[in-house]
């Protein structure tokens, strides 16, 4: 944070005291969603989006892809969900940074509260705060002072956010949506059976981290 950049997926963006700094095991959400996105993708929704590193990695690595056919990159929507304001200057500065400001749609909103569209073809990709009580106490120095609570707590338990969250999706329209998130190895266990009760006809995995931790749920 004190030079106000960092670097994700091999980019740089800028950071502050209002944003996460990104963590390189984050940087397996990016390849979850390239790997899923296809000819019926409509949306890729990127919702706790902070400083934008994981949507603008996607948009970014998909440019490289030769393969990647023209005509279905034109159409997909590319939004990114956050509801704090001091986080969206960042979000603003790191589009403009990497040329993106006309590719990715900014929507200021707490989850899914004012999110418009309906989730049919969407693929929705999550980092949310996911940090039980307990443990925000027990966190260095070193995050406590740069990185913001609202980024970092995800509730007395952790999963708090997360499940709202979940809950949300499930009450929308929706039909050939696919979800990746992020959470904490401590908390992932519940939150693949609250996926699994929540979704029962979809695909629920728990995928595990660089360090062979359990960090991610899939929901397909």
């Amino acid at each position: 944070h004190i030079k106000g950049n960092s670097e994700f997926k091999g980019y740089i963006f800028k950071v502050n005291e209002h944003t996460l700094i990104p963590r390189i095991e984050t940087e397996q959400l990016v390849d979850m969603v390239i790997n899923n996105i296809d000819q019926k993708t409509d949306f890729v929704l990127d919702i706790c989006s902070g400083t934008g590193c994981i949507l603008i990695s996607i948009i970014l690595e998909l440019q490289k892809k030769e393969n990647f056919l023209n005509e279905n990159w034109k159409d997909i929507k590319f939004i990114a969900v956050e509801k704090d304001s001091k986080a969206i200057e960042v979000l603003r500065e790191n589009l403009a940074l990497h040329n993106l400001q006309d590719r990715i749609e900014i929507i200021q909103s707490d989850l899914l509260d004012s999110y418009p569209y309906d989730l049919k073809n969407t693929i929705i990709v999550t980092n949310p705060p996911y940090i039980s009580l307990k443990d925000y106490k027990k966190l260095d120095k070193s995050v406590l002072d740069y990185e913001p609570e609202i980024a970092l707590l995800g509730g007395e338990m952790g999963y708090e956010i997360t499940q709202k969250l979940l809950e949300d999706i499930a009450k929308r329209k929706k039909s050939n949506l696919s979800i990746f998130l992020e959470t904490s190895p401590d908390i992932s266990d519940y939150l693949y059976l609250l996926s699994k009760n929540i979704f029962p006809t979809n695909k629920v995995k728990i995928i595990e981290d660089i360090y062979n931790l359990p960090r991610f749920i899939s929901i397909n």
